[in-house]
């Protein structure tokens, strides 16, 4: 198994934390579809407290194959 790391900036006032808020909604959507990809099996996501402007997103694949063969069908 592999480990994808996503740095994701965002907007000053973005709050993924907040699960109803736009840029909360956004992320898990994004991560709602890629989780359906061959490979993918956990995403979860979270916000810096020291840099809230930063969200990360860790995604675990299967293999480096099924991770490669994600980035090439984007």
């Amino acid at each position: 198994m592999i480990t994808e790391i996503v740095m994701l900036p965002l907007k000053v006032s973005a709050d993924v934390s907040q699960p109803n808020s736009s840029a909360g909604k956004a992320i898990r959507e994004i991560l709602a579809l890629e989780l359906t990809v061959q490979g993918a099996r956990y995403a979860y996501y979270g916000q810096f407290i020291e840099k809230p402007e930063t969200a990360v997103i860790f995604v675990n694949w299967d293999s480096l194959d099924d991770h490669k063969n994600f980035i090439s069908s984007s």
